[in-house]
């Protein structure tokens, strides 16, 4: 939250959740491809194409329902 410098509090709340969303594709795509740190595996979906990350995307939401019910 340091890194915000918004002093409205729903531009705080975005900002923490994506971050938070970062960090969760992150750890993601660590176990998923074997990756050992968080930025490893964001710098390797950075060369990814479009639907490659969709398709990664739609297995995290997956991941994230199931864990809910």
């Amino acid at each position: 939250m340091q890194e915000c410098f918004s002093t409205k509090l729903e531009t705080q709340e975005s900002h923490l959740a994506a971050a938070f969303a970062a960090y969760s594709i992150a750890q993601f795509e660590m176990k998923k491809s074997g990756y050992k740190t968080p930025e490893e595996a964001l710098r390797a979906l950075k060369t990814k194409k479009c639907d490659f990350l969709i398709q990664r995307f739609s297995r995290l939401y997956q991941f994230i329902d199931i864990a809910y019910a």
